[in-house]
């Protein structure tokens, strides 16, 4: 029984440390990639960035309150029906999951730049 509840304490961690880790990289992916595609990668902190500053700033929490549950629940679920039985599965739906939620983060605070 103390096997199953350190690998159960074990896996809280491991989703504590990469859920955030993957918001984060994309994030960052996404920021460069914005600023290149504006043609603003000299000018880092131009209006190209202003956007998806805005974008963290007003729409993250709200976003990561709301998305971080939400792949929690999808992913207990999906164990629970054994829809994902492998480990890559479960890195997947994390990168997949984390690159929803900053893209929508991002084109949200487009939106609220330009509107």
């Amino acid at each position: 029984m103390s096997n199953k509840k350190l690998i159960d304490k074990l896996e809280l961690v491991t989703k504590l440390i990469i859920f955030p880790f993957f918001y984060f990289v994309t994030f960052l992916i996404i920021l460069i990639t914005s600023s290149i595609a504006s043609g603003d990668i000299k000018n880092y902190y131009g209006e190209a960035i202003e956007g998806i500053a805005i974008g963290i700033m007003i729409v993250a929490p709200i976003l990561l309150i709301i998305i971080i549950p939400v792949s929690f629940l999808i992913l207990k679920l999906a164990r629970m029906t054994h829809l994902l039985k492998n480990d890559w599965l479960l890195a997947i739906w994390g990168i997949v999951s984390a690159f929803i939620g900053i893209s929508l983060i991002s084109v949200l605070g487009w939106l609220i730049k330009f509107f």
